[in-house]
């Protein structure tokens, strides 16, 4: 606020507000600013869910692209009609009903908890199976976490961790048997990916401690 201010006050003629703020690039960029706000988030979020990792530099640069072109269009065909077209009262009446739309559909997803493929989604989620059978006839250990892609044929690629871990199998093993490899997951609650370290609560003011400590097996 005291930046603005002190833009403000320092006249047209400044030299930031002449040659920098008074450039028509960034007064385009100013001007979209709350579509590309709106649009750029929703965009990369999107791209991320459809990739299942972090993407690449150059997905990146084409979904802003995408937001910049949407984020035109929006404030072209959407955010001036609305704020200089039509009667007030028409613009109102249209905006109460779109909202109540809105509130009435959140309601009714609430009501039903949710649609079907949605709920199938977070049951997935929720439940999240912790021993296979035959991972505990192939490596008998008492591990809590004990997961085998294939139990047929030994492992090929571990996974150590906790519950973060073993949310992670499912996934992991699919994709691993894409690449012919098998995919074993053990662990214990509280157990870091890291062979032979122990995770202890240390009752001081930085709470948690994360220590190192030998240990025999894979217990941590």
């Amino acid at each position: 606020m005291l930046g603005a201010l002190l833009l403000i006050g320092a006249g047209k003629d400044a030299i930031v507000n002449k040659f920098v703020l008074s450039n028509k690039l960034i007064i385009f960029f100013g001007v979209i600013s709350y579509p590309l706000y709106l649009w750029h988030w929703t965009l990369l979020s999107f791209l991320r869910v459809m990739v299942g990792v972090e993407p690449t530099a150059l997905p990146k640069i084409i979904a802003i692209i995408i937001a910049i072109i949407f984020s035109w269009l929006t404030y072209v065909y959407i955010e001036n009609p609305i704020r200089f077209g039509g009667s007030r009262i028409a613009k109102t009446v249209l905006l109460s009903f779109a909202l109540a739309a809105c509130g009435i559909f959140g309601y009714i997803t609430y009501f039903n908890q949710g649609y079907p493929d949605h709920r199938e989604s977070i049951d997935l989620i929720n439940y999240v199976k912790e021993v296979d059978e035959g991972c505990k006839k192939l490596y008998p250990i008492s591990n809590r976490y004990c997961r085998i892609g294939d139990d047929e044929k030994p492992a090929s690629v571990v996974l150590l961790g906790d519950s973060h871990a073993n949310r992670l199998f499912e996934p992991l093993s699919r994709l691993y048997k894409g690449v012919n490899e098998n995919l074993l997951q053990i662990g214990e609650a509280g157990c870091l990916p890291l062979y032979d370290v122990q995770t202890t609560l240390v009752k001081s003011p930085t709470d948690l401690l994360w220590l190192g400590r030998p240990r025999t097996g894979l217990h941590s």
